[in-house]
């Protein structure tokens, strides 16, 4: 008998528990009864899973998806673990090794390393029926985890599995903007690049999921979305409490602030708070690059996009102690401000200012797109800059929409010229 069949059941209870009409639900605690269970006539044994996961894979108990699987029923024969490891532990583009769950014994194995991704491949997957992905998004492209996705989808087409998405919400709200990745350029393409979406994408899990079976990968999986119950997009995380992404999105603001700090931090001098307690939350220049007027027309400028900032001086650790000064930074609701047009207007500002700007290799595979960096430092025609963006953008919606899953549906946000 067929899985969809089964994951199409009424969503009646939840680990046992009936779901409230009111409540909010993960997809974690939308599964049916039946899940999975037994879907072979001529085989009584319950499926066996492969589950993509990491620490964020809890229910709002912080109960673990592995745990919670089990309790069901399901042979879960295998973790799949993404950048920064089944812990969340392990720091940005480092190697994450193969292990075991220390509580089940389960084995643990590695989809990142050497800087990029790991495929599933045969060996992995011969013990396993269907796979399961279940983790907490950025909201942002260049955060890997949904680049795992997509490679995690591309193996389960290629080796005939079935492949369920367990759905989860969008910490940045219902913003949609920023480029497209960019295909016409050599070398763009990469693991923090992997499909033609907007920089900041507005959907959950699940809706990139859908686009993925049905606009990128050239063979689609045999995907089933289970979904949130009663899920507000422009709600982000606050209806439950965030678990930490990784070493440096450990809180709701680092989330919000990654959104273009992120992109901020790939370019010198820039200190953005990584490896601090300030991650993602501060905009720092060494000592003395800035003067008290510059950094009150900063202030300035960040209150005009509803981002929050006070002062804030930091000794950098390492060899030379260098001093930094700059703001901790908070934005008060995500939803109102447009992470893409303030990246822009504060890269022209600092130009402006007398910044040198120094970008580093990963900025335009980060961004998707020349176009930004030759914006700024070789005043590309601004209009056509706008342009092509908002084109772009426009066309991803129309392509998208029939993969949206929850209302309201994404807004897009377009760039404006010099992004004021």
């Amino acid at each position: 008998m067929e899985l969809i069949k089964y994951l199409m059941v009424f969503f009646a209870f939840a680990n046992g528990v009936p779901i409230c009409s009111n409540q909010f639900k993960l997809g974690l605690e939308s599964i049916p009864t039946t899940f999975l269970q037994n879907l072979n006539a001529s085989d009584e044994r319950p499926y066996r899973v492969g589950l993509i996961t990491n620490q964020t894979g809890k229910d709002q108990l912080g109960e673990r998806n592995l745990d919670l699987l089990r309790q069901r029923g399901l042979q879960v024969t295998k973790v799949f673990a993404p950048e920064h490891g089944y812990s969340g532990t392990v720091g940005a583009a480092h190697e994450v090794k193969d292990g075991k769950d220390v509580a089940t014994g389960v084995e643990i194995v590695s989809l990142y390393g050497s800087g990029t991704g790991r495929t599933i491949n045969a060996e992995h997957v011969g013990d396993i029926d269907v796979l399961i992905f279940d983790i907490q998004d950025s909201g942002m492209r260049h955060y890997t985890y949904i680049s795992t996705l997509l490679h995690a989808m591309q193996a389960a087409a290629e080796h005939d599995k079935q492949f369920v998405v367990l759905d989860r919400p969008n910490p940045l709200g219902w913003h949609m903007e920023g480029p497209l990745v960019d295909p016409a350029i050599q070398n763009i393409k990469s693991f923090i690049a992997a499909a033609p979406i907007p920089l900041r994408h507005g959907m959950t899990i699940g809706e990139l999921a859908w686009f993925y079976n049905k606009h990128v990968l050239e063979k689609p999986a045999k995907l089933h979305v289970v979904k949130m119950q009663n899920y507000d997009r422009r709600a982000g995380l606050s209806m439950y409490p965030m678990i930490a992404l990784s070493p440096n999105l450990q809180t709701i603001e680092a989330c919000h602030g990654y959104s273009f700090l992120g992109l901020l931090g790939e370019i010198r001098p820039f200190e953005v708070g990584v490896s601090t307690d300030k991650a993602f939350q501060a905009i720092m220049l060494p000592e003395k690059i800035f003067k008290p007027h510059q950094w009150k027309k900063l202030e300035t400028l960040l209150a005009g996009f509803g981002v929050q900032s006070s002062l804030l001086m930091q000794r950098e650790k390492g060899k030379y102690k260098k001093k930094y000064h700059g703001f901790h930074i908070n934005i008060a609701d995500i939803n109102s401000t447009s992470s893409f047009n303030l990246l822009i207007s504060l890269l022209n500002f600092f130009k402006q200012e007398g910044v040198t700007l120094s970008f580093s290799p990963f900025f335009d595979r980060a961004i998707g797109t020349e176009a930004v960096q030759n914006h700024v430092m070789k005043g590309r025609k601004p209009e056509l800059f706008a342009s092509k963006i908002n084109s772009d953008l426009e066309g991803f919606y129309a392509k998208a929409i029939d993969c949206f899953m929850y209302e309201p549906m994404p807004k897009v946000v377009k760039t404006n010229l010099f992004g004021k």
